[in-house]
């Protein structure tokens, strides 16, 4: 029985001691070798005054409204384009999409591309998509809605 005690006392652990020092980092390896070197085709590359003549600039809001032949048109749209915007009050030139009627003079263009597929009598009116509740899933109170450009220029 005294052998057993031994035996039990033998196989039972302490507690842990403090851990040691961190010994100091090896030497450093070798450096690889060399990456390949070559020429860069700057033919590609514009000045900045060549870029702007061919890129032009666009404001976060879009470009200012232009007249053109009596035309008012918004030249950051494209008629019929539909986007999401934040917020109930309309930009100029769009309008909300909620199934509105439009009358088709002044509103030929949109008209042209959409006509009566969401109603309207087609003679003297049209209707614009209804996209209320179509908006982005957690959108919940925060304003989002659909807006569709009345205004804006035709490609």
């Amino acid at each position: 029985m005294l052998e057993e005690r031994e035996a039990i006392a033998f196989n039972q652990h302490g507690p842990a001691g403090a851990s040691g020092s961190t010994g100091s980092p090896g030497a450093r390896g070798e450096q690889g070798p060399r990456g390949p070197t070559g020429t860069v085709d700057a033919s590609q590359f514009f000045t900045k005054e060549q870029s702007d003549a061919r890129y032009p600039s666009a404001s976060l809001f879009g470009n200012p409204v232009s007249v053109t032949s009596g035309v008012v048109g918004d030249s950051s749209c494209f008629d019929g384009e539909i986007r999401l915007i934040a917020g109930n009050t309309a930009p100029a030139n769009w309008s909300l999409a909620h199934g509105q009627l439009l009358e088709i003079v002044g509103h030929e263009v949109l008209f042209n591309l959409i006509g009566t597929d969401y109603g309207g009598d087609g003679i003297s009116n049209f209707r614009l998509p209804d996209l209320r509740g179509a908006e982005p899933r957690g959108a919940g109170p925060a304003g989002v809605n659909y807006f569709i450009c009345t205004a804006g220029i035709f490609p």
